[in-house]
C-alpha cells in the first residue's frame, strides 16, 4: 500500500528533476545566439586577444553565479565588442530565459557589458 507521503515525495522529486536549471538554460541561450545570430562565446583568457562578434565570459563567473544544482545566484557578466550590442540585448530579452541590461557600453569601441538575470 502506498501512502500520500511516499507519493507526494516522489512527485516532488520528479518536479525537480524536471526543472531545467539556469546554468542548462545558459546553454540554451549560448547555442541560440550561436545559430541564429551569429554570436560566438568563450571563456575569456587575459592572454589572448578578443575577437569582435564573441560573448566572452569571466570563469570566475561561470564558477560562482550559479548554485550546486545549477540555479543562478548571482547576475552574470557577458562582455562583448560589437556593434550589434543594443540588439544583443533585445535578442536575449526576446528569447525569454534571461533578463539582460547594460551595465556599460562604450560607443566608440563598441564594447559593451552585460548583465543576465534568470528568470526561472
Amino acid at each position: 500500500s502506498s501512502n500520500l507521503e511516499e507519493k507526494l515525495y516522489e512527485l516532488n522529486r520528479q518536479a525537480i528533476e524536471a526543472k531545467t536549471s539556469s546554468r542548462e538554460n545558459l546553454i540554451k541561450l549560448l547555442v541560440y545566439l550561436k545559430d541564429h545570430e551569429g554570436f560566438d562565446s568563450q571563456v575569456f583568457d587575459d592572454c589572448q586577444p578578443t575577437e569582435p562578434e564573441v560573448l566572452y565570459m569571466l570563469s570566475d563567473h561561470i564558477e560562482h553565479c550559479f548554485d550546486d544544482t545549477g540555479h543562478q545566484i548571482a547576475p552574470f557578466s557577458m562582455l562583448v565588442e560589437s556593434p550589434r550590442a543594443n540588439h544583443l540585448l533585445d535578442i536575449i530579452n526576446q528569447h525569454g530565459l534571461f533578463r539582460a541590461e547594460m551595465k556599460e557600453w562604450n560607443e566608440q569601441t563598441h564594447q559593451a557589458h552585460l548583465l543576465l538575470h534568470s528568470n526561472d
